[in-house]
């Protein structure tokens, strides 16, 4: 699991920026989307049914 420290005094965009770029390093949010993306395309397929 990921998690970032928030340091004393730092403004918290910074902290989720830290936090977004170490789940992409990880593949994380590719992996999310390329789910999603098929969820979709599954779905679109189904209402042409």
């Amino acid at each position: 699991m990921i998690g970032v420290i928030v340091k004393s005094n730092e403004p918290f965009e910074r902290a989720l920026k830290r936090f977004t770029k170490s789940c992409e390093k990880n593949g994380i949010i590719s992996d999310v989307r390329r789910k999603r993306l098929k969820e979709i395309a599954d779905q679109n397929r189904k209402r042409l049914y």
